[in-house]
């Protein structure tokens, strides 16, 4: 993977070096994204209810895997005029927790999961203005999900933690409408979009395998729509 991005890159270079007009993009993405999680979620309410009826203790569920912002950069090429394709990486993170605390101690439970993407994309024009259009872009990529249970019990003066880690990848397919507005160089885009996942691997240690109640497999769930904004580049 890292031969291919370097030899891309190396080539858009090239391409760009030896021809008349930009050919080359570079794109900053800021993201507020939903997940679907519902595996994770499930996990949750389960973990919480073994806590309430065999350990008898009243926890509370707070953020239960919420909305939240993602990072993007992006690199295009104009091999096929008007039709820029290119690279990305990406990383977005969400989480959960369940919690007790009274007079004699505290229970913290985190789960605590992030994305790294790693991918290609593509761009069409599909509506031409003056200074402006209306573009669909394109997303397919591998995603790696890192997934941690952080447990904290105090009681009085004595306070235990672990951490297990899990990990897992999917194939993620994204597709993404926006406005783009180019002022000289610099172009500005605003768009919405919609992440679709297919597990590939589910999330496991090198120990221990992610289960639920039923035991199945747990896989983390990106899929949600993708609000973003973007500013760019072409050199």
């Amino acid at each position: 993977m890292k031969k291919f991005i370097i030899c891309f890159v190396l080539f858009g270079l090239t391409h760009a070096i030896f021809s008349k007009e930009p050919n080359l993009s570079l794109r900053f993405k800021l993201s507020y994204n939903s997940f679907d999680m519902h595996e994770l979620k499930d996990f949750q309410t389960t973990l919480a209810s073994v806590y309430r009826r065999i350990m008898d203790i009243p926890v509370k569920e707070f953020e239960n895997f919420p909305n939240y912002f993602g990072l993007q950069l992006e690199f295009y090429n104009q091999w096929l005029k008007g039709n820029p394709i290119g690279i990305y990486v990406e990383y977005t993170s969400t989480g959960s927790r369940i919690h007790y605390s009274d007079y004699s101690g505290m229970l913290n439970i985190d789960q605590i999961i992030n994305r790294i993407s790693l991918g290609v994309c593509g761009e069409r024009c599909i509506y031409p203005f003056k200074s402006s259009n209306i573009m669909f872009n394109i997303y397919l990529g591998l995603i790696r999900s890192n997934y941690s249970i952080n447990e904290k019990l105090k009681i009085g003066e004595n306070a235990l933690s672990t951490v297990t880690r899990f990990y897992g990848y999917s194939i993620g397919i994204e597709p993404n409408l926006s406005y783009q507005l180019s002022i000289h160089s610099y172009m500005f885009l605003i768009g919405i979009g919609y992440q679709i996942d297919f597990p590939i691997r589910n999330l496991k240690s090198d120990e221990y395998e992610l289960r639920d109640s039923r035991n199945n497999s747990i896989y983390p769930g990106w899929r949600g729509l993708r609000l973003n904004i973007s500013i760019g580049y072409n050199f």
